[in-house]
């Protein structure tokens, strides 16, 4: 598992022929969240070649960039903004309602405790702002070369990992 996600190269910028695209887009991420820029990885589909969910290519014209921050200082940090803005979980207002996902704050609380945070679902926020803000001009600035691009944060390298082997089994 971490030879894939660690050292081997995204199949999607293979496709693209533009490795200067993956160093590009993990510099940027890994600036703007003051984080090493080993510490930005790509997965889904992207980095794999094909999607494990749909068993179809990677496909530029229809395929996200998945981006996976690990880094455990901004883990802390985001967890700490979510706890603060929410008085510790008792004012559960500022999270969001998404489509399809009945229960936001159990959601964020279950993740966060697996080691890591989906940022759409942090509550709304100034630090969510930039993230989103971030992610947003990514999808813009790449656009004809992923619908759309976005990003987790995990506490450790093994987090990650274990995330990874849970969505390859839940598929198979």
């Amino acid at each position: 598992m971490s030879r894939v996600y660690e050292t081997y190269p995204a199949r999607a910028f293979e496709k693209l022929h533009g490795y200067d695209i993956e160093f590009e887009i993990k510099r940027r991420i890994a600036d703007e969240l003051n984080v090493a820029i080993t510490s930005v990885l790509i997965c889904g589909s992207a980095q794999i070649g094909e999607s494990i969910h749909a068993g179809k290519p990677f496909d530029a014209a229809r395929s996200d960039l998945d981006i996976a921050v690990v880094d455990k200082n901004l883990f802390i940090y985001l967890g700490l903004v979510a706890q603060t803005k929410t008085k510790d979980f008792q004012d559960l207002t500022s999270f969001p309602k998404l489509t399809g996902i009945d229960d936001v704050p159990s959601l964020y609380k279950n993740n966060y405790c697996r080691g890591f945070i989906h940022t759409f679902t942090l509550p709304s926020c100034e630090e969510k702002r930039k993230i989103s803000d971030l992610f947003s001009s990514l999808t813009k600035q790449y656009v004809g070369k992923f619908t759309s691009i976005s990003g987790s944060v995990y506490s450790t390298l093994q987090s990650f990992e274990r995330k990874q082997a849970e969505t390859v089994r839940l598929v198979k």
